[in-house]
C-alpha cells in the first residue's frame, strides 16, 4: 500500500470526521436558530462531497495516474466543496438578496468549470487534457479568490449598517467574525494549492485539515452562542436599511393608536424595572415579559420607531449611559458598559460614536461645559 494511498485513505477519513461532528453537535445544542442550522447542512455536505472525492481518488487512481488527471478531479469536486463551505457564512451573516446573488454567482460559476471539462473530454477524449485544464485552474482559482473575498465583503458592509440600525450589540457576530474567516481563507487557499503536485499534496494536507478543524469547532461553539432569531432580524433590517426600502418596514396593516399607547406604557415600565440592562436579552424574552406577542413588538418597532428591537434597546441602554456618566464621573467605561446591559466597552464606544460622534468621555465633558 503507497503513501499516496494512505493519505488519500487518511484524508477519507477526517472528512468523514468532520461531518460527523458537525452533525452531531445538532444534539448538544438547546435553542435553533434556523439560518445557523440550514448552514450546519451545508458544511456537512461539503465534507461528504470530500469524503466522496477522496474514496474515488481511491477506488479509480485518479491521482497516481497523473498530477494533471487529479487535479482535473479535484477541481469537479473542490469547487463544490468551496462554495459550500462560504455559503455556510454568507447564509447566517447576509440577507436574501445577498444570498440570492451569491448561488446564482457560485451556479453560473461552477456550470462555467463544468462546461470546460465536458469540451476537454470531447476534444480529448481521455481526462488528459491540458488546455482544459488550464482553463479550469483559472476559473477555479478565480472562484476561490470570491469565495473569500466576497464573504467579507458582504458582511463588512452588512455590519456597517448593523451598527446604524442596532449599535452593533450582535455578540456573536463578532465572535464568528474573528474566528471563522482567519481559517476559512487559509482553507479555500489550501484547496487551490494542494491539487498542483504530490509532492505539494503531503505538506499542504496537514495544514489545510487543521485549518478546518478549528473552523468546525469555531462553527460548533457559534452554536451553542448565536441567538435564536433577532440577528437574524438585524441582518435583515440592516438591508432593508441599506436599500432605503421603507415600504416594507411599513407593508402591514398599522397599529391602531389605543394598542401604541397599551405597548409605550408597558414598554415604559419595563425600562423602569432596570431589565434592559441584561446583556442576554431577546425579543421573546421581553414580549412574554411585558404581555405582547413578538408580531406586535416587530411591527410597533417598524412602524412607530423606525427600528427594530435591537436598535430601540441600543436606544435605552444609551440614555442609561449618559445618565451615568453625568451622575457618576468616577465610574470607569468597563463599569458604565456592564451596568446598561452593553456587552463590551467597545460596544458602549461604538454607539457614542455613531448616535454623537463622539467618545463617552468627550461627550461627558461637552455636557458639562453646557451646564
Amino acid at each position: 500500500m503507497d503513501s499516496l494511498f494512505l493519505l488519500q485513505f487518511s484524508c477519507f477519513i477526517i472528512t468523514i470526521f468532520f461531518a460527523l461532528l458537525l452533525s452531531l453537535s445538532r444534539m448538544l445544542v438547546k435553542w435553533l436558530n434556523d439560518k445557523y442550522e440550514r448552514s450546519r447542512w451545508y458544511l456537512t455536505s461539503s465534507m461528504v462531497i470530500l469524503a466522496i472525492h477522496f474514496l474515488l481518488q481511491m477506488l479509480f487512481g485518479f491521482r497516481a495516474s497523473g498530477d494533471d488527471i487529479g487535479a482535473t478531479i479535484n477541481i469537479l469536486f473542490y469547487s463544490p466543496a468551496a462554495f459550500l463551505i462560504s455559503y455556510s457564512l454568507i447564509n447566517i451573516e447576509c440577507g436574501k438578496k445577498s444570498r440570492y446573488i451569491y448561488i446564482l454567482t457560485g451556479i453560473l460559476a461552477y456550470i462555467c468549470i463544468l462546461g470546460v471539462f465536458l469540451v476537454g473530454l470531447l476534444v480529448y477524449g481521455s481526462l488528459h487534457m491540458p488546455n482544459a485544464l488550464l482553463v479550469m485552474r483559472g476559473l477555479f482559482f478565480i472562484c476561490i479568490l470570491f469565495f473569500i473575498f466576497a464573504p467579507i465583503h458582504e458582511v463588512r458592509r452588512l455590519y456597517a449598517q448593523i451598527q446604524k440600525v442596532t449599535g452593533g450589540d450582535l455578540k456573536s457576530y463578532k465572535m464568528y467574525l474573528g474566528s471563522g474567516y482567519i481559517s476559512l481563507s487559509i482553507t479555500a487557499l489550501m484547496l487551490s494549492i494542494t491539487m498542483l503536485s504530490n509532492e505539494i499534496l503531503f505538506y499542504l494536507a496537514p495544514v489545510f485539515f487543521i485549518s478546518f478543524f478549528l473552523f468546525c469547532l469555531s462553527y460548533v461553539a457559534l452554536g451553542f452562542n448565536i441567538p435564536i432569531i433577532e440577528e437574524s432580524e438585524a441582518i435583515e433590517m440592516a438591508e432593508i436599511t441599506e436599500s432605503d426600502d421603507k415600504s416594507i418596514l411599513h407593508a402591514e396593516e398599522h397599529l391602531s393608536p389605543k394598542l401604541v399607547r397599551e405597548i409605550e406604557e408597558k414598554l415604559g415600565a419595563w425600562c423602569k424595572s432596570g431589565l434592559f440592562k441584561d446583556s442576554d436579552l431577546t425579543l421573546s424574552g421581553v414580549s412574554t415579559r411585558v404581555g405582547l406577542s413578538r408580531n406586535v413588538l416587530t411591527r410597533y418597532f417598524a412602524q412607530e420607531r423606525n427600528c427594530n428591537f435591537r436598535g430601540w434597546l441600543s436606544g435605552i441602554r444609551l440614555i442609561e449611559a449618559q445618565r451615568l456618566l453625568l451622575e457618576h464621573p468616577e465610574y470607569s467605561n468597563d463599569a458604565i458598559s456592564q451596568e446598561c446591559g452593553f456587552s463590551s466597552r467597545g460596544q458602549l464606544y461604538n454607539i457614542f460614536r455613531d448616535k454623537t460622534g463622539m467618545s463617552p468621555g468627550e461627550w461627558r465633558d461637552k455636557q458639562n461645559l453646557i451646564k
